[in-house]
């Protein structure tokens, strides 16, 4: 334990020089260390009241590959399986409903295919701690990642080979003006008020206007 290193008396590598140390000085160091102490034992305590009182072993980079494949794996057998059909059962909600193509595309799709990572980012952080956060903030980046490289270069790639006609200069632009805003804002500082939490918000309808005017209004394909 670091207390038993800032002991004079225990005859550690560091002893002689404490023991050259002024009395106040020594023992506001001890406290120190007593505090560090305490902390690391409640997050230990924490993470194993978190893991149902089991600390379970850490995981090698094979386990940890081989979950992350098989994992990968199984998702993109469910997209595989599932995305046709929702596609078909949108397409005939709008027909049904008489509901504009537009706002089944972006308000009804995003709804549907990211309320899972909406509930599960909602359950972490209402357990405000660190490691919960972390993860809810982890899940947030990793989502984004992937819808705006691996969707959009599916996306790109399904307009090459099909040489389907380009008609979303006005959902592409909003996109990368959206996204390039919250980038600004992500690397600009490494903490967040709540405050923030309104303008990032607000980029969503904001998109939505941004594309019913450049589409609609102004005609731009």
């Amino acid at each position: 334990r670091y207390s038993g290193l800032l002991d004079p008396r225990t005859g550690g590598p560091a002893a002689s020089l404490l023991q050259e140390l002024p009395a106040d000085e020594l023992a506001a160091l001890q406290e120190t260390t007593a505090e560090l102490e305490a902390e690391s034992a409640a997050l230990a305590a924490e993470e194993a009241d978190e893991d149902g009182g089991e600390v379970s072993a850490p995981l090698s980079a094979r386990d940890i590959l081989l979950r992350a494949v098989g994992k990968m794996g199984a998702g993109i057998a469910l997209c595989a399986v599932f995305s046709d059909p929702l596609v078909e059962a949108l397409t005939n909600l709008s027909r049904a409903t008489g509901v504009a193509p537009f706002v089944v595309g972006f308000v009804l799709t995003p709804l549907a295919s990211n309320s899972s990572e909406f509930v599960s980012s909602l359950t972490f952080a209402a357990r405000k701690k660190r490691k919960n956060m972390s993860l809810t903030l982890s899940q947030v980046y990793g989502a984004v990642t992937m819808n705006n490289t691996l969707v959009l270069g599916l996306f790109l790639v399904v307009v090459y080979l099909r040489k389907l006609e380009w008609v979303y200069s006005s959902e592409v632009t909003v996109i990368v003006a959206a996204t390039l805003a919250v980038g600004a804002l992500g690397v600009s500082r490494s903490t967040f008020k709540a405050a923030w939490a309104l303008p990032a918000l607000a980029l969503y309808p904001l998109s939505l206007g941004g594309v019913y005017l450049l589409d609609s209004l102004l005609g731009w394909q």
